[in-house]
């Protein structure tokens, strides 16, 4: 599993149009906080950025692991790994930045997730309550049985190699992109 960022050049110092991106960048701000904090004082504002995305790749890694059971589960076993890369989009370079540095507290951890989802801070403390109970009366129980499911049985796969209507040298374009008449409803969009 990718966890993945995108740095980019951003606006011009002085370029004050509006972009689409500066409402969903909002929720980056505890990110570039954090960043700030944690580079020298004197750092300027596109190395802060850099290293906000670094943070920001960080966090949702973090919370993958925090709000999946099932993903910490199969990372336990070593069935799966979550990295984590940042893509250069005016260069298309991507560095990858590999498992998260609290990886072992939060695979390890078999507390429950949050009740509230958290960005870069702890959940606020909820009043936990009793459940209310509806009271009922008592009522005489009908057992009622549903009728079963009738059993489908798999269709067989064929053997050997998956056919196509075109040899894998031809270079026409022909049979809507190569894909057979046995796969073609599942590729209906292709054409």
């Amino acid at each position: 599993m990718l966890a993945q960022g995108q740095r980019s050049r951003g606006k011009k110092d002085g370029d004050k149009r509006p972009s689409a991106l500066e409402h969903p960048l909002q929720g980056l701000m505890p990110a570039a906080e954090q960043a700030a904090r944690e580079l020298p004082g004197g750092a300027s504002a596109d190395e802060i950025a850099a290293h906000a995305v670094k943070v920001n790749v960080i966090s949702t890694m973090d919370r993958l692991l925090e709000f999946s059971e099932p993903l910490r589960e199969r990372v336990r076993r070593r069935e799966v790994q979550v990295h984590g890369a940042i893509c250069d989009l005016a260069n298309g370079r991507v560095d990858l930045l590999g498992q998260s540095p609290n990886l072992g507290r939060l695979a390890d951890s078999t507390a429950p997730r949050p009740l509230v989802p958290t960005r870069f801070g702890q959940a606020p403390e909820v009043e936990q309550r009793e459940p209310e109970v509806e009271q009922r009366e008592p009522e005489a129980e009908e057992e009622t049985k549903e009728p079963e499911a009738p059993q489908v049985q798999p269709a067989e796969a064929p053997e050997g190699p998956l056919p196509t209507d075109r040899p894998a040298s031809s270079g026409s374009r022909g049979n809507k992109g190569g894909v057979g008449t046995r796969f073609r409803r599942w590729f209906q969009h292709l054409g």
